[in-house]
């Protein structure tokens, strides 16, 4: 018998972080940000978030959005003032949250939606509102729930296309502080958050209660998978829903004052398995708060740790310890992630994402979008096997936790592979009367 020697060839991607300097292209400012990544930490320049130059700021969601001025160099204040207004630096991807398209209103008093931002629901208000208990802000039409006709919606932006599924999880995630911390005078105590559509069969307008009465207005926790049952069962006709946050306990003589920028985030996270393995669903969205490096500096900085999520861990991963508004984000990754990015470095990015507004035009644009590249593939060691020319043999690639190993005889004259799901042992059977040296290509996926 001659031996035959088998060596696996294994492809190994490199770990790193790969993000180009991206600089926003807007004429109606005077300075532009950027945003990059090094080695996981991440660094904002933007002078539109240095609103104050006698402190070191740090970048929290009710504020981000707001607007500041100052003098223009050579012009009289009175006549011109640079208008100053950037964002909240954000990173993943959710498909089901406000929408940004549709309309505001407290009482008779209508809401500007200054932005139609993508990720946030960016309100401003038009003139002073005073608030009593048992007022609400209506958010009409801002949240999809039922996949409808194309174009709009698509069939992932359904609230309830996972009602059935026991595996996938449902996370609601949000953050209405700025309805709070935005008051002129007086305060809001507790709220709820209900969502409400109209019968396109009978007109009757029905409601499901989202957020039971509370006086957290941040908060993030898993949803029972009964209370997307629940909406589905009592808002099934309809595709598009109204999100009502009813303000419960009221201080006297509350109110808002005019030009308040109210940011608002709901959103639902939706992760786990479809069926026997159909699709793997991971979804989340996490905003950085970022912190000024040091007073009028202009720079803030934070990190960000990639938590890479498999098919083994995907259902076993404690989800609910995540934060979704900090410094330091902990991020839930699938080792490869599909990038939007216009020539992204590579396939396997995702991206951190950071709006600098130009307020007078009118306009948001994703100005500044900085791709991260991702640990893709598993790193395990080149492994050397001897057997002989007639006998099969069985062998096991040890790595990490990923779920996909493909391995193929480089020369199919050689002998070919076969897989043992129970064993996840891989048998390598040689051609008959065949000798010498076999390269297998191994990849592996997530």
């Amino acid at each position: 018998m001659k031996p035959v020697f088998i060596i696996a060839i294994v492809a190994v991607a490199m770990i790193g972080v790969m993000v180009p300097n991206v600089f926003g292209e807007i004429s109606y400012e005077l300075n532009y940000g950027n945003i990059e990544i090094e080695s996981g930490k991440v660094i904002l320049t933007d002078e539109d978030m240095n609103k104050d130059p006698n402190i070191a700021e740090t970048i929290l969601f009710p504020f981000a959005y707001d607007i500041s001025y100052e003098n223009y160099e050579d012009f009289d204040p009175n006549v011109i003032l640079i208008k100053k207004q950037g964002s909240m630096p954000s990173v993943g991807n959710v498909q089901i949250s406000l929408n940004g398209h549709g309309s505001a209103s407290i009482g008779e008093h209508s809401l500007n939606n200054i932005h139609n931002n993508v990720e946030t629901a960016i309100l401003s208000t038009q003139s002073e509102i005073l608030i009593s208990s048992g007022d609400y802000l209506l958010l009409s039409e801002m949240l999809y729930l039922f996949p409808a006709l194309p174009p709009l919606p698509a069939p992932d932006l359904s609230l309830i296309k996972y009602e059935s599924e026991p595996n996938i999880k449902h996370f609601i995630n949000y953050d209405i502080q700025s309805l709070k911390e935005k008051l002129n005078d007086g305060g809001i105590t507790s709220f709820t958050i209900t969502l409400e559509a109209t019968d396109v069969f009978d007109g009757s307008v029905n409601s499901v209660v989202l957020v039971e009465s509370t006086t957290n207005f941040q908060n993030y926790y898993q949803l029972d998978n009964s209370k997307i049952t629940e909406i589905k069962n009592n808002l099934v006709n309809a595709d598009v829903v109204d999100v009502k946050i009813i303000f419960d306990e009221v201080q006297l003589n509350t109110k808002y004052g005019s030009d308040t920028i109210l940011p608002l985030v709901l959103e639902i996270f939706r992760v786990g398995i479809v069926g026997d393995g159909e699709e793997y669903v991971l979804e989340s969205r996490f905003r950085l708060e970022l912190e000024e490096t040091g007073v009028d500096t202009g720079i803030f900085t934070g990190t960000i740790a990639f938590q890479r999520i498999t098919a083994k861990n995907i259902l076993t991963f404690d989800y609910s310890q995540l934060d979704t508004f900090t410094k330091n984000v902990i991020f839930p990754s699938f080792p490869y992630v599909q990038s939007s990015y216009p020539n992204p470095p590579n396939d396997n990015s995702l991206e951190i994402s950071y709006y600098d507004y130009f307020t007078d035009a009118g306009y948001a644009g994703p100005l500044l979008i900085a791709p991260i590249t991702v640990n893709s593939h598993a790193i395990f060691q080149p492994i050397s096997i001897i057997t002989d020319e007639e006998t099969p043999v069985s062998f096991q690639l040890d790595s990490d936790d990923f779920w996909r190993t493909q391995v193929d005889v480089a020369n199919m004259d050689e002998g070919k592979i076969t897989f043992d799901s129970n064993t996840e042992k891989f048998t390598f059977i040689p051609t008959d009367n065949y000798f010498g040296t076999v390269n297998l290509m191994v990849a592996r996926f997530p």
